[in-house]
C-alpha cells in the first residue's frame, strides 16, 4: 500500500519542483530556512532534513500567492478517488517517540500532542530509528493503515524529559498553531546545537527556548 502512496508523493514532488512551479519552490526554501535555520550540505542529517522539507512543502507549506497547499492542489487536478485524496490531504504532523517493535514486526509510535499510540503497516520502512528515539515525523492514513513518511529530525535522547514537561503546558492551550510552532522552534534549536557540540543539549534547550 505505501508504494501506492509513495508514487503520488513522489509524482506530486516533481510536479511542483519544476516548470512554473519552481517559483513556489523558492518561496518555500526561505520560509523553512527561517524555521529550522541555516542546512549544510555537509551536515550528517542533510539527508533527512532535505526530505522533511520535501513533506512540508508539499503538505504544509501554503505560497502567499496560493490558497491551497501544493498536495491539495494536486489530488484536485489528478482527480484521485476520494479515499486516496482524503488520505494525502490529511497527513498528521507531530512530534513522535519509538515505542518499539511487537512479536509480528510493527513498530508503535507515540504522538506526544494526543497520547495516542499509533501501529505502523508492517511494510512501513523505521528509518533506522530504534525504541525510544525522540523525532518529528508525519503519520499518513490509508486503507486503515499507518505509515510514516520519509522527512523525520531526531533529538538527543536527553532533552526528552524536558520536551515532555512543555507539552504538558502547551497541550492546556489546545492551540494547534502553538503546537505546530514548538515543533518547528525545537527543530531550530536542535540544528543549532550542531554547532555547540560541546554543550549539554538540555542546558542548552533551556537557556535558549
Amino acid at each position: 500500500m505505501y508504494n501506492h502512496l509513495k508514487k503520488h508523493i513522489e509524482s506530486a514532488l516533481k510536479e511542483y519542483t519544476s516548470g512554473s512551479n519552481y517559483e513556489y519552490l523558492i518561496e518555500a526554501k526561505a520560509l523553512f530556512t527561517e524555521l529550522v535555520g541555516v542546512v549544510r550540505e555537509d551536515d550528517p542529517e542533510y539527508e533527512s532534513i532535505m526530505n522533511l522539507f520535501n513533506d512540508w512543502y508539499l503538505f504544509q507549506f501554503l505560497s502567499m500567492k496560493k490558497t491551497k497547499t501544493m498536495m491539495k492542489e494536486y489530488v484536485i487536478n489528478k482527480q484521485l478517488d476520494p479515499l486516496l485524496a482524503d488520505s494525502l490531504t490529511k497527513v498528521h504532523f507531530s512530534l513522535l517517540e519509538h515505542g518499539g517493535s511487537n512479536l509480528g514486526g510493527s513498530i508503535t509510535v507515540c504522538d506526544y500532542f494526543t497520547n495516542h499510540k499509533i501501529k505502523l503497516a508492517k511494510d512501513c520502512f523505521n528509518l533506522g530509528l530504534i525504541k525510544g528515539d525522540i523525532f518529528i515525523g508525519r503519520i499518513i492514513k490509508y486503507d486503515n493503515e499507518y505509515y510514516l513518511l520519509d522527512g523525520i529530525s531526531l533529538f538527543p535522547k536527553e532533552v526528552k524529559q524536558y520536551i515532555k514537561k512543555q507539552i504538558r503546558s502547551l497541550k492546556k492551550l489546545k492551540d494547534r498553531h502553538k503546537e505546530i510552532e514548538y515543533i518547528f522552534k525545537l527543530d531550530r534549536l536542535k540544528n543549532k546545537l550542531k554547532n555547540y557540540g560541546h554543550l549539554d543539549p538540555v542546558r542548552f534547550f533551556e537557556q535558549n527556548f
